[in-house]
C-alpha cells in the first residue's frame, strides 16, 4: 500500500443506520470553495459524465445554478478529449474544472513514468493552466473507480497523489489543484450492500432504473457537489434513506481524505517514481 502515517487509504468508517438524517456539520473548509451560482467545466469519460450529467443520471445541475460545461467523449483519455477542443476548454465558466482519466480496466492508471503516464501529467498540466486562465476557483480530479471484481482502488489514489504532487510543484501552476476520492466511496458502497451489486453493468454505477440498491449515481453527483461547495448540504425533500446515508458516507470520506483539501488527516503516499519523467512539460499548443 502507498500510505504516510499509518493509516489504511480505504476508508473504513461507519456505514449503520445510525447515520441516516444527519445534517451540517463536518470538517472546516481548509482552501477556496465554489459556490453553486458559479460555472463549472468538466473533461469527462462516462464514470464522471454519469456523476454529473442529468437525466437517470446523477443530476448535479438539479442543485446547481451555474452552468455545466461537459466534454464528454465514452471510453476517452484526457489527450483524447484535449485534443476534441470541447466546451472544458472553449466555454466560459470561472467556478472549477474537473477532470478525470482512464487507464487500463484490470491493471489502472499508467504509471507516471510510463509513455502513457507522461502524456497524462502533460495534459494535466494543460488543463491546469487553461483553469487558472479562466481564473477558476479550483481544479478537481475525478480518480475512476474500480470495475466490478477487480480493486485497484490503491494503485489509483497514489498514482493521483503524484500527480497532485508533481501539479503543486510547477511554478506556473498556481490554481490549487484537488482529488475526489471517488474509489473510496465505491468501495464502501460495494461493502454495504454485499452481497447486492452496485454495478449497473460491472463497470458503471447503478441508477435510479434499477431495483435498489440504485442510489449510486445520485451519490457521486452530491459527492462532486459537496467536494466543490464543502460543506454537508440539506437533505433534500426527495431523497430517500439509501441516498441520505450515501450522502452522508461521501461527506465523510471528502472530510477524511488530506487530498480534498478540506481538512482530512488521511495523507495518501504518493505512488514512487524514481526521477521526475516531465521536468519540462510543454506549454499549451
Amino acid at each position: 500500500m502507498f500510505l504516510i502515517g499509518g493509516k489504511d487509504p480505504i476508508w473504513r468508517g461507519a456505514l449503520s443506520a445510525s447515520t441516516l438524517g444527519r445534517r451540517g456539520g463536518g470538517a472546516v473548509p481548509a482552501r477556496v470553495t465554489v459556490p453553486a451560482t458559479d460555472g463549472l467545466g468538466f473533461s469527462a469519460h462516462s464514470f464522471l459524465q454519469q456523476a454529473v450529467d442529468g437525466g437517470d443520471f446523477g443530476n448535479l445541475g438539479a442543485y446547481w445554478t451555474g452552468d455545466l460545461h461537459i466534454n464528454y467523449d465514452g471510453f476517452s483519455s484526457l489527450k483524447s478529449r484535449w485534443d476534441a477542443d470541447g466546451a472544458d476548454r472553449t466555454a466560459d465558466y470561472s467556478g472549477a474544472l474537473i477532470v478525470t482519466e482512464i487507464g487500463d480496466l484490470e491493471t489502472g492508471l499508467a504509471d507516471p513514468a510510463s509513455a502513457q503516464g507522461i502524456e497524462t501529467l502533460q495534459h494535466l498540466y494543460w488543463y491546469a493552466l487553461t483553469a487558472q486562465a479562466k481564473g477558476c476557483a479550483l481544479m478537481g480530479i475525478y480518480i475512476p473507480h474500480s470495475p466490478e471484481g477487480v480493486n485497484i482502488d490503491a494503485d489509483a489514489l497514489a498514482k493521483v497523489q503524484y500527480w497532485l504532487n508533481w501539479l503543486r510543484a510547477r511554478p506556473e501552476i498556481t490554481i490549487p489543484v484537488y482529488a475526489i476520492p471517488v474509489p473510496v466511496m465505491v468501495r464502501a458502497m460495494i461493502e454495504q450492500f454485499a452481497p447486492a451489486s452496485v454495478y449497473a453493468d460491472g463497470l458503471h454505477l447503478k441508477t435510479p432504473v434499477f431495483p435498489a440498491p440504485n442510489q449510486m449515481n445520485n451519490a457521486m453527483g452530491q459527492m462532486v457537489r459537496m467536494f466543490l461547495i464543502g460543506e454537508r448540504p440539506e437533505d433534500d425533500a426527495g431523497w430517500n434513506a439509501e441516498m441520505i446515508g450515501l450522502v452522508n458516507t461521501a461527506w465523510d470520506i471528502l472530510s477524511d481524505y488530506e487530498m480534498t483539501g478540506l481538512g482530512g488527516s488521511t495523507v495518501i503516499g504518493p505512488y514512487p517514481v524514481a526521477t521526475n519523467p516531465l521536468p519540462s512539460p510543454e506549454p499549451p499548443p
